[in-house]
């Protein structure tokens, strides 16, 4: 695998890590296992621990109930946007642990740079999404989010 596959596939984790972090790392975690995807490149391996897809998936289910209820959905994503893009970068900088220090560096900066802008897009949806009061489309919102990773 090239360097410059190497880095676009980190940018890819960065990117569906910005708009939900726990369920990235329990689908890449899932698909690896399951044989779906190949072996993910450099440390990014880690995720297809079944103790670490355990807890993402545990993670991911406390993060779409507390996302149902209106108001509430809003504080989480803002709180989120300290912890996504840093470790969005992590994921990046994982992807691509065994290159060159030079191309590490851009995968950390670009990815999280990234993952800042996806889930700065996700924040002004869920506060737009929060002001119907029904939870309805949280609900709705939550799924298309899944699926936007998933299928990513």
């Amino acid at each position: 695998m090239t360097s410059v596959t190497t880095l676009a596939q980190s940018l890819g984790v960065a990117f569906a890590a910005g708009i939900n972090l726990p369920a990235t790392v329990a689908v890449l975690g899932v698909a690896e296992r399951s044989g779906w995807i190949d072996p993910l490149p450099g440390a990014l391996g880690a995720v297809g621990s079944i103790w670490v897809i355990a807890l993402a998936s545990v993670l991911y289910a406390m993060e779409f109930v507390v996302t149902l209820v209106p108001g509430v959905a809003s504080v989480w994503e803002t709180v989120q946007s300290v912890i996504r893009p840093p470790a969005a970068a992590l994921l990046a900088v994982a992807t691509t642990y065994n290159l060159s220090p030079s191309v590490v560096v851009a995968a950390g900066l670009v990815g999280g740079g990234l993952a800042l802008t996806t889930h700065g897009t996700k924040l002004g949806l869920r506060y737009a999404v929060d002001s119907s009061p029904e939870p309805v489309t949280n609900g709705i919102a939550n799924v298309a989010e899944l699926a936007t990773i998933t299928f990513d």
